[in-house]
């Protein structure tokens, strides 16, 4: 299984296009964790892929779910923005609690614009930083690409820079 994890793109989908014409393989799963700038219509139609979205702090159209609780594989997912939990100041930990709380051992989030990939205890942490305005040190716009082994159930994340 192939999923795509990408989070602050504000409208801008550019990039989309250019990370999709580099994979070799399809995509099963699009998770964007929010401040989507309302374009959840384009990444359904370009990708026909099953997606998850969730609400950031600055999509206002009421439609989009605060968090997102799946699964994907063997796995249970947690999706949210993360500004509710005060990621900026508290880091992951509250984010991998509330996936904890849920039953969750995959917690996504967005809001910081800066990538992370950590294990918080028993939940896989992930952060795909901002496709369209990254914070990080270089400035790279990025994503996660997360495999997961279809006998094993075995998670194989890694961020990338944007082509």
């Amino acid at each position: 299984m192939l999923a795509l994890i990408i989070s602050d793109t504000h409208g801008d989908d550019s990039r989309i296009l250019t990370i999709r014409r580099s994979l070799s393989e399809n995509l099963d799963v699009l998770i964007h964790a929010g401040d989507i700038g309302g374009s959840e219509q384009f990444y359904r139609d370009y990708l026909r892929c099953q997606c998850h979205f969730a609400c950031g702090n600055t999509d206002w159209s009421g439609r989009l779910p605060e968090t997102d609780i799946f699964s994907l594989s063997s796995h249970r997912v947690f999706l949210t923005h993360g500004h509710r939990y005060h990621v900026d100041f508290a880091g992951p930990e509250a984010v991998a609690d509330a996936a904890r709380q849920n039953g969750c051992d995959i917690a996504i989030f967005g809001h910081t614009h800066v990538p992370l990939l950590i294990q918080c205890g028993d939940v896989l942490v992930m952060n795909p930083g901002s496709l369209s305005r990254p914070r990080q040190p270089g400035y790279r716009p990025t994503y996660i690409l997360l495999r997961i082994d279809d006998r094993t159930g075995e998670l194989h994340p890694e961020i990338k820079n944007c082509p």
